[in-house]
């Protein structure tokens, strides 16, 4: 998983890149810990380990960022994408979790797009 998170983080140190590594690296952390829980025979450690603080700070840094209205939606419905994604996590396997990061990054691609074209 990590491998696949680092393949698409950007070398640049924009908001949107800091936005998408804020949200993946809560995604990467809250799927190593199901994978611990499963392996320890203890679903309840991964509840207590999977926290979206990481990922909630990086959305408040990147809203003063914002542009114009449609790039506002675009956030919100990352948000919603992304924390609905959290609160399943212990009911997938390696590859949908990918596909997970795959499309975060799509979507934070499209705020940067959004944000950029007034």
């Amino acid at each position: 998983m990590m491998d696949a998170f680092a393949s698409l983080l950007s070398q640049e140190k924009t908001p949107v890149d800091r936005l998408f590594f804020a949200l993946g690296l809560d995604h990467v952390h809250c799927f190593a810990a199901w994978e611990y829980a499963r392996a320890a025979g203890n679903p309840a450690f991964a509840v207590d380990k999977c926290t979206s603080d990481i990922g909630n700070t990086g959305i408040s840094e990147f809203k003063p960022n914002l542009r114009n209205s449609e790039t506002e939606t675009t956030l919100k419905e990352l948000v919603v994408y992304w924390r609905a994604e959290l609160a399943s996590m212990g009911l997938k396997d390696y590859s949908e979790e990918v596909a997970v990061l795959r499309r975060i990054k799509s979507m934070t691609e499209r705020i940067r797009v959004q944000n950029e074209w007034r």
